[in-house]
């Protein structure tokens, strides 16, 4: 969480007030050995997104389990997702950037 905090630094710095959408680690079947660890990351992150009106923290956590185990949004390598997968993050995307009114925006150049 640390090199995020510094990430965010020079985010501010460089960009100011310029939203950041965190979209938290998710549990693939392959790593789910590191779920505790990647949980920790998530929460603080979480945390930083509490208290910074500049950081969006999506949860494709909780969507993307089961009774505490990752769904079947997998291709057969365990790690990378399928269209079901994707569908959840285009989902909670869109609605994360709908929230902060992103949705609409365009680039005009």
């Amino acid at each position: 969480a640390w090199d995020f905090r510094r990430f965010m630094a020079l985010k501010r710095a460089k960009l100011g007030e310029t939203p950041v959408f965190y979209i938290s680690a998710k549990p693939s079947k392959l790593r789910f050995g590191q779920f505790a660890r990647q949980s920790e990351l998530n929460a603080a992150i979480r945390q930083m997104a509490v208290s910074s009106k500049d950081l969006i923290f999506i949860d494709v956590v909780t969507p993307m389990l089961r009774d505490g185990q990752p769904q079947d949004l997998y291709v057969e390598d365990g790690l990378h997702m399928n269209a079901a997968g994707y569908a959840i993050w285009r989902r909670l995307v869109r609605e994360a950037l709908a929230k902060k009114r992103i949705d609409k925006l365009r680039c005009t150049n």
